[in-house]
């Protein structure tokens, strides 16, 4: 499964920058000193679909499409930043 990593912004509604490693998003995020969430997202699916097929997510097989669409998972690999430290 190949993944990207997306940077939300402390405050911001969407994405601020998309990575193809984690240690170029590390280091982007320190030189600039930027507070946020970094989380790695599958590629070619959902998050719903992705924790389903890893078996880390049950019982809502068939879900309607708006919450398909506002589906997130703690499971997902992420970091926390401030001021651009890992926290």
């Amino acid at each position: 499964m190949d993944f990207v990593y997306v940077f939300h912004g402390e405050g911001a509604r969407f994405a601020a920058a998309v990575y193809l490693t984690v240690e170029d998003a590390r280091v982007d995020i320190a030189d600039k000193r930027l507070s946020g969430l970094l989380t790695a997202y599958p590629v070619g699916q959902t998050v719903f679909d992705h924790v389903l097929e890893a078996g880390l997510f049950a019982g809502k097989e068939g879900a309607e499409p708006r919450y398909i669409q506002r589906f997130s998972s703690a499971h997902l690999e992420h970091y926390h930043f401030k001021d651009g430290a890992l926290v």
